[in-house]
């Protein structure tokens, strides 16, 4: 192994995300407070809407998400096989069935046509997943849904910044998730965030992220009275504000982001053009900005004459970090 590594990823800090940690660890208070109110503002006033909620996880958001749209037994929900499992495994946990679909050989994004084999009168949700950072096409979803009460909820961990026809992501459906753990493109250490449509969902969502008690410790003691209610069992999902503080500043530098990583990719493309055994996953055919979340080659193992996972191994002892995306769900043992 090489003495100088490169990891598969590592995040951007700076001394403003830095110094705004410490601001928090002096402020006394460091749970759920003032800097997740001002992150979740940022957010709301970037996508323009009223409101979002900040979490521990992109899973927790998708979990309080699918709670709040009362998916459960007798439900099905589609959502691609190429994609990592954690929304599955909240699928199961709520007692409703994951209907893995396809996903397009040359893009990794879930075809159309699957969701429209797949749909049927048990369908709750749908679930694309903007894969790498490239969205996926949620009006071509809308089409085949039709009346139908369907709720399409972005799976957008992989592109908070893209762009689908020229808007934000999440601006043509029901809901949205974003994940902000180290790998994405901004990150709050680990984090996730929640935006949705109905302000009912919104706010069911909100009171089941902090036990289902419906007000947070910060508007209990400086907001508002000190008494609180239990209106159902929740969860323990709240996000910090020691998370929230690196996340205002990761927002802030996003667009920053993205731009370098575009010259990256293109770089990556330069090099790799013409070269056999590796070739680039394909581009989507309708207006998108990607955010580049992850620059995601295909193997030809013909030439390459060795399998992936030698491949990988190959790599890592030349001290190149590199990652699987993904394993297909639908044949990992468990699902």
């Amino acid at each position: 192994m090489k003495d100088s590594f490169i990891p598969f990823s590592r995040p951007t800090i700076g001394e403003e995300e830095i110094n705004e940690v410490v601001d928090s660890l002096s402020s006394g208070w460091i749970t759920t407070g003032p800097k997740v109110s001002q992150l979740e503002k940022m957010f709301a006033q970037r996508f323009s809407v009223k409101d979002s909620l900040a979490v521990n996880s992109g899973t927790a958001a998708w979990h309080l998400l699918a709670h709040s749209l009362n998916i459960g037994p007798g439900d099905e929900v589609i959502l691609p096989s190429i994609t990592w499992p954690s929304m599955a495994n909240i699928i199961e946990h709520l007692g409703a069935t994951p209907i893995f679909a396809d996903v397009d050989k040359d893009t990794v994004i879930m075809k159309p046509s699957e969701v429209e084999r797949l749909i049927n009168d048990n369908t709750k949700a749908i679930l694309p997943v903007h894969y790498a950072g490239a969205a996926a096409d949620i009006d071509a979803y809308k089409s085949i849904i039709g009346d139908h009460p369907i709720t399409i909820v972005e799976d957008a961990a992989h592109a908070i910044g893209s762009h689908y026809k020229g808007s934000e992501v999440g601006c043509h459906s029901d809901a949205i998730v974003f994940s902000f753990h180290p790998t994405k493109s901004m990150t709050t250490g680990e984090g996730g965030l929640l935006i949705c449509k109905d302000p009912y969902i919104m706010n069911k969502a909100r009171s089941l992220s902090l036990n289902g008690v419906g007000k947070s410790a910060w508007e209990r003691l400086s907001q508002s009275s000190a008494n609180y209610e239990l209106t159902e069992p929740g969860y323990k999902y709240n996000m910090l504000d020691m998370q929230a503080a690196l996340g205002i500043h990761q927002l802030k530098k996003l667009d920053n982001f993205i731009t370098l990583r575009t010259v990256l990719v293109e770089r990556y493309q330069n090099l790799l053009s013409g070269i056999g055994t590796v070739q680039p996953i394909g581009f989507v055919d309708y207006p998108i900005k990607h955010s580049w979340h992850i620059y995601v080659v295909k193997l030809n193992l013909n030439l390459l004459k060795m399998s992936r996972n030698a491949y990988v191994d190959k790599l890592k002892s030349q001290g190149i970090g590199v990652g699987i995306h993904f394993e297909a769900v639908h044949m990992l043992e468990y699902l």
